[in-house]
This record gives C-alpha cells, structure tokens and sequence, in this order.
C-alpha cells in the first residue's frame, strides 16, 4: 500500500499536499490538504480534494483492495478513469468531481 502511495504521490504534484514522507510511512494521518485511515492495517480511505493534483490517476490504485473511500474531487486530474478502480470491491464512496476527465466511466464502478 506505500508503495502505491509513493506513486500516487510522484504522479500527481503530491508534494502540494503532503508535507512530509514521514506521512506516507505512517499512511495514518489527518490535515488540512490530505486524509489517510486505515483500519486493521489496511488502507480504507484516501481523501484529497481540492488538493492541485495533477496528472492521471494511476491504475495501481486498483490494487488497494480494502478501500472505502476515494476522494479527489476539485482537483486537475486529467485522462480517463482507469477500469482498475472496479477491482475495489469495497468502495462506498468514489469522488471525482471537478477534475478534466474524460471518457466514459467503467462498467465496473
């Protein structure tokens, strides 16, 4: 799951809202530009709105099986929204809102 973060955090001008590498180590944390929890040492929620991320959204996120919740509404993503978010069999709530999307959205979601 750090892993996929980092990434996350390369792809997409993460140094506008996180801080610190010592957040993505923890992937614990609550602030003003970036929301992480975990439940039972898996990641359950990822919330970054209007957090200037930029670039595509990248497809590893499929890999994070236990998420809950992806929030990146109001941001500048860009490209289409990768199928691979359907693997997340236990995703309540996807916010992607406000970016520059485009395509359809996947049958899987």
């Amino acid at each position: 799951e750090r892993q996929i973060i980092e990434l996350l955090h390369e792809t997409t001008n993460g140094h506008e809202w996180l801080k610190s590498k010592d957040v993505i180590e923890s992937l614990n944390v609550q602030s003003e530009t970036a929301e992480f929890r975990r439940s039972e040492n898996h990641l359950t929620h990822i919330i970054l709105p209007r957090n200037n991320l930029c670039g595509v959204i990248p497809i590893e996120l499929g890999q994070l099986s236990y998420l809950i919740e992806l929030n990146f509404s109001g941001n500048c993503l860009k490209g289409e929204i990768p199928f691979e978010l359907g693997n997340l069999s236990n995703l309540k709530l996807l916010a992607l809102n406000n970016n520059q999307l485009s395509g359809s959205i996947p049958k899987q979601l």
